[in-house]
């Protein structure tokens, strides 16, 4: 019989204030952490997100997952991870796998909940969900996910393709990890008449483009550009895959930016002066 309880902590998609409630509560009482890291010796984005939590004299360990197709592989990592965790949770601790995102969407720690059940099924483990990535897309622009019964179509890898006949099977289509793929995404759904928008990074504090937000970007601040010159900047990132005529896209739609971001400072200014009374 493992002593201490496991759990899959989903800590959302980035801004550390998306932690659910009960994933902070496991988090402080919390002996030891186990987190998925890009490389051997990386670091963390979901250890970034929990570390504020961790109680004094919790253990902290990093577990690799190779980004490969070998499923013999990936099995060898997954059951390396869950003896680890089932090694931790010996001591009679409670032991907590982290991962970005809800814990049960797309997630490492569903094959590990698998290599647990099938390692020691007498395990006492549970599962603590959380924010998602599409979820956190959707508020930062203020555009549901689906309404009514409308049904909602959710793309986990590099887009198909013909992509296209997706647009056909559901109202609402989301694309993940389409990063690299935005302009033939744009094209196919220009084709198709349909109301897109991309999102990139959303709910990541500091990120370069943030929606909805007046918090400085860490690259200005980076940079030792004044707080006021910095609040008062537009800033975009331009790739190989951009066209001209995405750029004279984006310069029509400059003026009504701009006017939005006024808005929000004078927003900000308000609520300042308020706060000052």
């Amino acid at each position: 019989m493992i002593a201490g309880e496991i759990y899959g902590v989903g800590v959302g998609p980035g801004d550390p204030g998306l932690l659910t409630v009960r994933a902070v509560e496991v988090l402080r009482g919390a002996g030891a952490v186990l987190a998925p890291a890009p490389r051997r010796g990386g670091e963390s984005l979901a250890l970034s997100i929990a570390r504020p939590h961790l109680p004094e004299g919790c253990d902290v360990h990093t577990a690799h997952f190779p980004m490969t197709e070998d499923r013999a592989r990936l099995r060898t990592a997954w059951d390396e991870a869950a003896a680890t965790l089932l090694r931790l949770a010996a001591a009679g601790r409670p032991v907590a796998f982290i991962t970005l995102g809800d814990a049960m969407l797309y997630s490492t720690w569903s094959y590990l909940l698998a290599a647990l059940r099938r390692l020691a099924p007498d395990a006492d483990v549970h599962t603590v969900p959380g924010v998602t990535a599409m979820a956190a897309c959707a508020a930062a622009v203020g555009r549901p996910l689906a309404e009514g019964r409308e049904p909602l179509l959710v793309w986990p890898d590099e887009p198909p393709e013909h992509a296209g006949e997706l647009l056909e099977l559901a109202p609402n289509v989301v694309f993940m990890k389409a990063g690299r793929h935005l302009a033939a995404l744009a094209e196919v759904a220009e084709h198709a008449g349909a109301d897109a928008v991309a999102v990139r990074r959303a709910s990541q504090a500091g990120a370069a483009c943030t929606a909805e937000t007046i918090r400085l970007s860490h690259v200005l601040e980076a940079l030792r550009i004044p707080k006021d010159m910095a609040k008062g900047t537009v800033r975009f990132s331009l790739g190989k895959g951009n066209t001209e005529a995405q750029i004279d896209q984006v310069a029509a739609m400059l003026p009504g930016m701009v006017e939005k971001l006024r808005g929000l400072a004078e927003l900000e200014a308000s609520v300042g002066a308020r706060g000052c009374r």
